[in-house]
């Protein structure tokens, strides 16, 4: 196991186990299942490029996108999926807030922060919120795939 960023973080591990396991056991792929995943993100660009990435493997799925924070709690409530991909800054509730509803709504969902932004106050406040991991938009392309499976997998993932 790596360890995350220093700072007010240094006990989370990537890979660390959180209080909350996943249903998919080790990288998720384990269980035969497709992962159900919500794709939630202001920007289309960005949404089509993280959706092909995920699309690219054979046990994820992008199964409803949104573009606020609203449109997400509705989304979770209509799919429940497995996980979310979370954007932090989103027009109307944030995505710390939609975290925050959304997990205490549906407590086994994970959600995975993606953000342009990196800051260990950010950080807090998507774990505080009920968020397992919290990565870096321009880390996409090398970590979305590995974030996700250690999220999904019940694991913490905090990126660099």
């Amino acid at each position: 196991m790596m360890r995350s960023e220093a700072g007010p973080f240094g006990a989370c591990l990537r890979g660390e186990k959180n209080d909350r396991p996943g249903r998919f056991a080790g990288d998720g792929r384990e269980t035969g299942e497709t992962m159900r995943i919500i794709l939630v993100e202001d920007h289309k660009q960005t949404r089509d490029e993280i959706r092909a990435l995920i699309e690219a493997q054979s046990d994820m799925s992008i199964v409803a996108e949104a573009e606020t924070g609203e449109a997400a709690l509705e989304r979770v409530r209509e799919q429940k999926p497995d996980l979310i991909l979370m954007d932090i800054l989103l027009p109307g509730m944030n995505g710390v807030e939609a975290t925050r509803k959304i997990v205490a709504e549906q407590p086994l969902v994970k959600v995975l922060a993606l953000s342009n932004h990196f800051g260990d106050s950010l950080v807090k406040a998507i774990l505080t919120a009920g968020g397992q991991g919290y990565l870096r938009k321009s880390r996409a392309f090398e970590d979305l795939i590995p974030a996700v499976r250690s999220v999904a997998g019940g694991r913490q993932y905090i990126g660099k």
